[in-house]
């Protein structure tokens, strides 16, 4: 309890840091900007001034030509390149298009307005006891099960690294799993992937204009899947998206994470950061480019209402995990 009351309060220090730096900033861009629009003020009136003599402006006049015609374009717009709806874990409706995670807030906050501007820290859930359920921990190399009466109990390990290992068609994947900040995602994942949940399956879902990769559907090989039986609590919001992350799949509601998964691939993800529930639980250290080769097979499938597939397909044929003190 004292770690995790010493992390939130480290959180939360994180937190206040940013947006006084954040502050800093703002007045330091308009000290500027006031600088600029004063000397431009003054350079104004001093090429206007009278002094007395009007032979100074006999040569001032505007000159336009009918070829000299103002073409000003409205900016493109970044968060109309697309019409995908959010990840999904257990959709009833995976068609449905009501929420666009390409239609962004203005003003989202978590949304770098520079790459090199820091990104706020997600606000992280305290995972309890009470939230673990009370399926038994299994062992690597268990027989497959795909259906479960609860979530599984806390299989973690304290001190330990847990790394998945996911061996597809298309290469090999190493995933550090985020077991200080995300314990219960992780465990879940660790879990399911110990009981060979995910070995055969396909990496069913590819969108390409939010840089996304989904996958974790044994059941249907779709967005639509069942899922394992239950689901699992949210362990924050505020999450931000970033290349190589790996994240839990969701419906609308609350708490609706299962099974389903995708990947960040490229800097299109950054436009879920307006949303910001989907929780981000590990980082690929080793196989990005196996992803981005998965991603640049993405063949438009309109009729999903998700974006397209792969193809050809790349099956997900194993996800070991690997552990470290």
């Amino acid at each position: 309890m004292r770690q995790k009351e010493g992390r939130q309060q480290r959180l939360a220090e994180e937190r206040e840091a940013f947006k006084r730096r954040k502050r800093n900033r703002s007045i330091k861009r308009w000290g500027v900007l006031l600088a600029i629009f004063a000397v431009a003020l003054t350079i104004f009136w001093f090429l206007n001034r009278d002094d007395g003599d009007d032979s100074s402006n006999e040569a001032i006049e505007t000159v336009t030509t009918a070829d000299n015609t103002e073409t000003s374009e409205p900016d493109a717009d970044p968060t109309t390149t697309g019409t995908s709806t959010d990840p999904t874990g257990t959709s009833t409706d995976p068609t449905d298009t009501s929420t666009d995670p390409t239609d962004l807030e203005s003003e989202n906050p978590n949304t770098p307005t520079t790459q090199e501007e820091e990104i706020m820290p997600a606000n992280y859930t305290t995972y309890t006891a009470a939230d673990y359920g009370t399926t038994a921990c299994p062992e690597e190399g268990s027989d497959r099960q795909l259906s479960f009466g609860d979530s599984f109990q806390n299989c973690l390990e304290p001190g330990t690294v847990y790394t998945a290992v996911m061996d597809t068609s298309l290469g090999t994947v190493r995933i550090e799993l985020d077991t200080e900040n995300t314990p219960g995602t992780s465990n879940n994942f660790i879990s399911l992937s110990r009981a060979r949940y995910y070995d055969d399956t396909l990496l069913h879902r590819t969108a390409t204009d939010i840089g996304i990769i989904q996958g974790g559907s044994p059941h249907t090989n779709s967005a639509s899947d069942p899922g394992p039986g239950y689901t699992i609590k949210d362990e924050g919001t505020g999450f931000t998206y970033r290349p190589g992350q790996i994240v839990m799949a969701r419906t609308r509601g609350p708490d609706s994470s299962g099974a389903q998964f995708f990947f960040a691939v490229n800097s299109n993800t950054a436009l879920l950061d307006s949303q910001g529930v989907y929780v981000v639980f590990g980082q690929v250290t080793e196989g990005l480019d196996v992803l981005e080769a998965v991603l640049a097979s993405h063949k438009d499938i309109p009729s999903s209402g998700l974006g397209g597939a792969p193809d050809p397909d790349v099956t997900v044929r194993s996800v070991t995990i690997e552990t470290a003190s």
